[in-house]
């Protein structure tokens, strides 16, 4: 299962991992109580693990795609008020992405 095979790989100490990054060691908290993502999938086995992000990263895609198709078809004065949603969604889009990278 995937948070057995992050300790192995990389190790795990005190809810914490390391990862090397361009010449710098980068520390990432494993936070069960407030990551969705690694709460539902710390214990789910390798293969449902892949499938499920990338379903989620394309339900991601796709409402990023909707999101940039309205702001084309509408008028002006529709589009800042577009623009506004889009910009608040933006946020929890990017964490959702950057959570199932």
């Amino acid at each position: 299962s995937y948070l057995p095979l992050v300790h192995d790989i990389i190790g795990i100490n005190s809810n914490q991992i390391q990862i090397q990054e361009e010449g710098t060691d980068k520390t990432f908290d494993l936070d069960f109580l407030n990551d969705p993502i690694l709460k539902e999938y710390a214990l789910k086995d390798i293969p449902e693990l892949g499938e499920n992000i990338d379903k989620k990263l394309q339900q991601w895609k796709v409402k990023y795609d909707e999101m940039n198709n309205k702001s084309k078809t509408k008028e002006v004065s529709e589009m800042f008020s577009n623009l506004n949603s889009v910009i608040d969604s933006l946020p929890k889009m990017k964490q959702e992405k950057n959570k199932n990278e």
